[in-house]
């Protein structure tokens, strides 16, 4: 068998004879690991829709949802944006032009 395709054709499988106390506490990491990705993900699903409902069910501006939020308003319009959403400057009803 020529090399190329022996080196494509071997799986090694790693094992690792570990304390128990070593054990346990790899085993807590890669579950605290798994934890955060989902955490992450949950947080940005949940940025994008506090920014999308705040700005159009409030018709606040974009720096007042910032506000809202504590990110800031560069923040926000990137969430928008990636939602399709536009939030102008003063587009809440009676202030036109502040923000």
């Amino acid at each position: 068998m020529p090399y190329e395709t022996a080196a494509r054709d071997i799986d090694l499988e790693w094992s690792y004879d570990l304390p128990p106390e070593a054990e346990a506490a790899l085993r807590d990491y890669h579950e605290s690991k798994r934890d955060l990705v989902a955490a992450r993900a949950r947080y940005a699903q949940n940025e994008r829709q506090a920014a999308s409902v705040l700005g159009s069910e409030t018709r606040a501006s974009v720096r007042d949802v910032a506000a809202l939020m504590g990110i800031s308003h560069q923040r926000v319009q990137q969430l928008l944006a990636s939602l399709g959403h536009a939030l102008t400057r003063g587009s809440r009803a009676g202030h036109a032009g502040r923000t």
